[in-house]
């Protein structure tokens, strides 16, 4: 097991928490709900703009798990709070640990193809394993997996894909960003997607601006980055007019190339 010490838990429970979350999240949050799946899920601004995504769950408590990236854990907090007014909604952080497994056990969740998440309320053993945390991520950065870790980026969902979904429900009701979603989905005008990026000398951070080689204007946005001990390897959202371009650039003229 390896232990996701880069996820958090923000625990939503109380006799409205259910009302609170549907007109908050951007997937419909059902009563008939299972809670052995994990759901992938947005909190977005009234522009469609992530502030908050990650992966919805349903516990056998009836109280609700928002997963989410650690960097944002006390924004996602102060976020909700802010949205109670009267609502008998209770939010905190929970203590539960988050570990990865590459196979399934006993109350896993699965995760992504062969990978399965567990959520314990206390330490366990870590069992010599064939893979590291370091895999974990690199699997995460491959997979195209993305928890929003800082809001100096601007991304909508339409470019993200949890298990091949979006984690945006365009026939539920009104929640932030709806009608921009609407209006994209239905006019099919979001025109940007997610490649995968490496290079092996500068290491750069999220927010790097990068343009396709020969371009003036920028024509993408690194939003993960990853650095080990051969490549640095990056998610970049790029616009599709520069999909199928082998190389990019980056300040300083540093060429980042696309991993097939």
């Amino acid at each position: 097991m390896i232990k996701l010490n880069y996820l958090t838990i923000v625990e939503i429970s109380g006799e409205d928490s259910r009302n609170f979350l549907e007109n908050l999240l951007t997937i419909k949050v059902d009563v008939e709900l299972s809670n052995t799946s994990l759901y992938p899920f947005n909190i977005c601004d009234a522009k469609g703009f992530i502030l908050f995504n990650g992966l919805f769950l349903k516990s056998k408590n009836d109280s609700f798990y928002l997963i989410i990236h650690k960097n944002l854990e006390d924004k996602c907090v102060v976020h909700l709070k802010r949205l109670l007014f009267r609502s008998k909604v209770r939010i905190e952080v929970s203590s539960k640990i988050i570990y990865g497994l590459y196979s399934s056990v006993s109350e896993s969740f699965k995760f992504f193809d062969k990978r399965f998440i567990k959520l314990t309320d206390h330490l366990l053993d870590n069992p010599n394993n064939e893979k590291t945390f370091s895999d974990w991520l690199l699997d995460d950065l491959f997979e195209k997996i993305f928890f929003l870790d800082t809001q100096e980026i601007k991304v909508i969902p339409f470019s993200l894909k949890f298990f091949g979904e979006i984690g945006v429900d365009l026939k539920k009701g009104c929640f932030p960003g709806q009608e921009i979603f609407s209006r994209i989905y239905f006019r099919g005008k979001y025109k940007k997607t997610i490649t995968i990026l490496k290079n092996t000398t500068h290491f750069f951070e999220v927010g790097e601006k990068i343009k396709s080689i020969g371009q003036n204007n920028p024509s993408g946005c690194l939003i993960k980055c990853l650095e080990t001990n051969k490549f640095n390897y990056y998610l970049a959202e790029i616009n599709n007019d520069v999909v199928g371009k082998k190389k990019f650039e980056a300040q300083n003229n540093e060429i980042l190339e696309t991993v097939s």
